[in-house]
């Protein structure tokens, strides 16, 4: 059967052309098809986030995959995988807040010495610490690396010294 204009169809979602061929299949199923294949994306970046330590530390695996869902679908099967992957993790949108703040205290406490505490029982000032700095990374607007998780930790330290932080 020869494939003329005449008798197919071009869906556009999201940016996205899809090819129908009258009969053969349905706008329906072409959404279905879409979504399906996002989704099967998706779970290779939940897999992929979940087998890499680094990343399942600093990030969070489900929002990871969600948001990559969203963006893919926004984006177009154009955009690489890897890109979508990159513009999530550069943002605190998905980081793993728990564990950042687990991983602070734990580096807080084995590396910080009650003399550099000014006085605050060391457990306290540790708390102090990874708390603050979790909270100011959840209020950073721009991109995220390992100088803006340095310059929070670097704060929060200057903050839990002050005895104004302990009410």
């Amino acid at each position: 059967m020869k494939k003329s204009l005449n008798n197919v169809c071009h869906v556009i979602r999201a940016g996205l052309i899809v090819p129908l061929f009258f009969g053969v299949i349905s706008m329906s199923q072409a959404v279905a098809q879409d979504s399906s294949a996002i989704e099967t994306e998706a779970d290779e970046v939940r897999t992929s986030c979940y087998s890499t330590n680094y990343l399942r530390s600093e990030i969070d695996c489900e929002c990871l995959a969600t948001t990559f869902a969203e963006k893919r679908l926004e984006l177009g099967p154009d955009q690489g995988k890897e890109g979508i992957i990159a513009s999530i993790t550069r943002t605190v949108k998905c980081l793993n807040f728990p564990s950042l703040q687990r991983q602070e205290y734990a580096q807080c406490i084995s590396k910080v010495s009650s003399e550099d505490t000014n006085g605050i029982e060391l457990e306290q000032y540790c708390q102090c610490q990874s708390r603050k700095m979790v909270e100011t990374l959840a209020q950073h607007k721009g991109k995220y690396g390992a100088s803006v998780k340095g310059s929070a930790s670097f704060g929060a330290t200057m903050y839990c010294r002050k005895k104004e932080a302990y009410p």
